[in-house]
């Protein structure tokens, strides 16, 4: 007998994997948390249709509360990218606005900076400051501490 020195992966690790790639693929199209659960909506309403049919050795309740916690499961797998994508588009957009009235930039060069702030979040997960960023962000930072005396 042949014995295998991979180990054989599980179906649990490979529903993980699929719907961690799923969730890569979602977020790269930049599909709303809302958007991919109204979809998810149909998409139960209409597995369930089909659950509900006459197979002779399937209980179709059994099959529909299985399929819902399999598709709960997934679904965390999914939205995690795409929840931490846009906290931190949420995040950055607030620091901009700081930013900008710290800095003084016109609506058109703050428009112009998020955007590029949303493509490399999007691209790559995070983003960068630049070197004036930083130095605002330190400074509102240092002022915003409950401990700053020159509050």
């Amino acid at each position: 007998m042949v014995q295998h020195s991979h180990a054989i992966e599980s179906p649990s690790s490979s529903i993980r994997i699929l719907c961690t790639s799923l969730g890569d693929k979602w977020s790269d199209l930049g599909l709303s948390v809302e958007a991919l659960l109204l979809l998810s909506k149909e998409f139960v309403r209409d597995i369930s249709q089909l659950l509900r049919g006459d197979g002779e050795d399937s209980d179709p309740k059994e099959l529909q509360a299985a399929f819902s916690f399999l598709f709960r499961e997934c679904m965390q797998f999914v939205l995690q990218p795409i929840l931490i994508n846009q906290n931190l588009w949420l995040e950055a957009g607030r620091f901009y606005d700081d930013v900008a009235k710290e800095l003084n930039w016109s609506p058109q060069f703050q428009q112009r900076r998020l955007f590029e702030v949303q493509t490399e979040i999007f691209a790559s997960g995070t983003y960068t400051h630049t070197k004036e960023e930083l130095e605002v962000g330190a400074r509102l930072a240092w002022r915003n501490s409950a401990k700053c005396v020159g509050r």
